[in-house]
């Protein structure tokens, strides 16, 4: 793509960041931190400032689901221009200038989209009443409405969720705790089988139901923080296993019998035929009762801006190595973007904290005139009931994982790919105990290493004897 930089006179231009979530922002400290002279103005339609959007999902202890990125002053002090509640709503290209909702116009040196994603409509008749999860509006919402389903009393507050989701933790990890993934590929018990167990807190039948359409990793995690709240759960999930495109098949068994454990209900093979006022319709003619409806069946990339300005979108608005379109003045970067790292590859998305973090550095270093392409593996975690789940490169579903014990309770499977090389790992554990494994894992992939099959499912061989030497 053309990288050529812009006449001289037009350098007075600020850099424009459209999107002010953490992608956003840490390009535009970044453009700050690299001596960018000029003016920086960072854009966003909510009318907060740039927060953490894994917390959504994932409280503090205290509960709080709101983490900030940046806070204001610190944008300010770097001479940043926020405008919070700022709808973008034309880029026109040939004057390099944007159109904002209130009728200002704006022009740019460069122009960076970090638009992100917007949630994907349940598509069923009734699928409008199901919530979302994706901006702080609504965390705070969904947890007003699972409050006030809990009727609001003493210990339902989002940080009594936090608690009771530890405690349920606890349970579900006394019911099933097995040592292997073999062990997990065993018939899990059902959550019944642990209702001798005061501990594994079943569900009263009487208590309100709420029902998440998708059984993904904000599906999961969302159903784990309404059990804390007292709701019933359910979560249906249209794929034959939970999690099914993103983790392996023994780690998603072993997350199933964890959060059934815990009481929350999953049913999978089934798809949604409408939502009613108080019930979730299933096409097989089952009818779920339903207070809450949360609909976590994943993201679509929020291309209109870019597709109304001419700009290649498939999938993502479509940059190269660098992060650039095909207008040497426009870049990409985070969920909004498909990065082409070659002619004949196809565009991908990396849809993480991670990648939204080390794609909003680089952006900003290609705006600054940097050729270096984006280097980056793919890497994802969450924490559920106790457990923390990370994966990190590109597992191939047709390829068989080696388990490598890791520890008790803990699950850590490797995959290499065509020619031997080191290429996935996935593991799950409580706490955070498989994160110093993966974190060696990841730079034993970045060395090319080829290890022997056998002797990388040995739990004598330290992982660190396998760098190359």
């Amino acid at each position: 793509m053309d990288t050529a930089p812009l006449p001289p006179s037009a350098a007075a231009d600020p850099m424009v960041i459209v999107g002010a979530g953490e992608c956003g922002a840490l390009a535009a400290l970044t453009l700050r931190q690299r001596g960018w002279p000029h003016g920086i103005v960072l854009i966003g339609e909510e009318p907060v400032g740039p927060y953490e959007r894994p917390a959504l999902s994932k409280p503090a202890d205290d509960g709080t689901p709101w983490r900030p990125m940046a806070e204001t002053a610190q944008l300010a002090e770097a001479g940043i221009t926020l405008q919070l509640g700022t709808a973008v709503t034309a880029i026109d290209r040939g004057p390099r200038t944007l159109r904002l909702a209130d009728g200002r116009r704006l022009r740019w040196h460069r122009l960076l989209l970090a638009t992100g994603a917007v949630p994907r409509p349940l598509a069923v008749p009734g699928g409008a009443r199901a919530r979302v999860l994706r901006t702080l509006a609504d965390a705070q919402a969904l947890f007003e409405a699972a409050r006030a389903l809990s009727g609001g009393a003493a210990g339902t507050s989002a940080a009594a969720a936090v608690a009771a989701s530890a405690s349920l933790a606890a349970a579900a990890s006394r019911a099933f705790a097995p040592a292997s993934a073999a062990d997990a590929s065993s018939a899990p018990r059902s959550a019944l089988a642990f209702a001798a167990d005061a501990n594994a807190a079943p569900t009263s039948a009487s208590a309100p139901q709420a029902v998440i359409v998708g059984g993904g990793l904000i599906g999961l995690e969302s159903a784990a923080l309404l059990r804390g709240l007292g709701l019933g759960v359910t979560v249906v999930e249209t794929g034959p296993v939970l999690l099914g495109r993103v983790v392996p098949a023994a780690l998603a068994r072993r997350l199933q019998a964890l959060h059934e454990a815990a009481g929350v209900q999953v049913i999978t093979g089934a798809a949604v035929e409408a939502v009613t006022a108080d019930s979730v319709q299933l096409r097989d003619g089952r009818q779920l009762p339903a207070a809450c409806v949360l609909a976590a069946i994943g993201v679509q990339p929020a291309t209109a801006l870019a597709e109304a300005a001419g700009l290649t979108c498939a999938d993502g608005i479509v940059v190269d190595a660098r992060l650039a379109t095909a207008d040497p003045t426009v870049f990409a970067a985070g969920d909004c973007a498909a990065v082409q790292t070659a002619p004949d590859t196809a565009p991908q998305r990396s849809q993480s904290w991670r990648a939204a973090r080390e794609q909003g550095v680089h952006a900003a270093g290609a705006m600054l005139g940097e050729a270096a392409p984006l280097v980056q593996r793919p890497w994802f975690w969450s924490d559920q009931l106790g457990h923390g789940l990370q994966v990190a490169g590109r597992p191939e579903a047709d390829r068989p994982w080696i388990e490598r014990p890791s520890g008790p309770g803990a699950t850590l499977l490797l995959q290499l790919d065509g020619e031997g090389r080191l290429a996935a790992a996935a593991g799950l554990a409580p706490g955070q105990a498989i994160a110093r494994d993966i974190r060696l894992l990841e730079r034993l992939m970045d060395a090319g290493i080829r290890p022997d099959p056998a002797v990388l499912a040995d739990a004598a061989v330290p992982l660190k004897s396998l760098w190359p030497r």
